[in-house]
């Protein structure tokens, strides 16, 4: 140890309003997380009931849209928006679908700046075909 101590804890678990957190623990996802002004979190564009990929996911873009409409939501809740997004990791199942994906995004976030971004092509649980995972750093006054 370094001698520091933390005046508390030093990393906040978050629910969306609306968020299903024990589906969320069941299935390992854990929900999103703030340390020290950066928030971890990720998205899916899943219904938590039955497991399957949202009716409206029906194209690589409409389910990244979903997805980006999901993160907006919780950098929301600790008064941060897109923007404030540093780092995206992006699952595909099928890397025919980086073009879309890579476009929607870039519709998404114009005119920039743009966050680091890496994709990974791997199968993704149940029936989705993209997943996200980010890194955003908000501002302490907006905390």
């Amino acid at each position: 140890m370094s001698g520091v101590e933390a005046s508390g804890p030093i990393t906040q678990f978050l629910t969306r309003p609306g968020g299903d957190a024990a589906a969320m623990s069941r299935l390992g996802l854990g929900g999103p997380a703030v340390a020290h002004g950066r928030l971890f979190t990720g998205a899916m564009a899943i219904d938590l009931t039955n497991l399957r990929r949202l009716d409206a996911a029906d194209t690589i873009a409409a389910e990244t849209r979903i997805c980006f409409e999901q993160l907006a939501k919780t950098l929301a809740l600790k008064g941060g928006t897109l923007r404030d997004i540093v780092k995206i990791t992006c699952y595909l199942d099928e890397k025919s679908d980086i073009p879309e994906m890579w476009q929607t995004i870039d519709e998404i976030l114009a005119p920039g700046p743009y966050p680091k971004r890496a994709t990974v092509v791997a199968g993704i649980g149940v029936d989705c075909r993209v997943e996200f995972e980010v890194m955003a750093v908000i501002a302490e006054e907006q905390q």
